[in-house]
């Protein structure tokens, strides 16, 4: 009886239409679009990391150089200190709406 069964569904296999196989260049052209999506995905990670490491490093350096020439100058200090914070607070709005 099971194998009575089995060859039906062979046969009723066997007489079904198959789907043809996707075509070669199509599968390899899909695969070249996903890796250079992956690799501009990459780059645009890294540039957001050097983003964010250029512009600490530039608002540190910025805020050592006041706080040492504004030694002598203490309304220099407040100034310098105030503008590195609406600094700090553009730089950082400006990376974080890129991502």
């Amino acid at each position: 009886m099971n194998e009575e069964i089995v060859r039906r569904a062979m046969q009723e296999l066997s007489q079904t239409p198959h789907s043809p196989l996707p075509d070669g260049n199509r599968i390899w052209w899909l695969a070249e679009i996903r890796r250079r999506q992956e690799a501009a995905q990459r780059v645009s990670q890294t540039m957001t990391r050097v983003r964010i490491v250029t512009s600490v490093a530039a608002l540190l350096a910025g805020g050592g150089l006041a706080i040492w020439q504004g030694n002598d100058l203490p309304g220099l200090t407040f100034v310098t200190t105030a503008g590195l914070l609406c600094a700090t607070a553009a730089a950082l709005r400006v990376v974080l709406a890129k991502e």
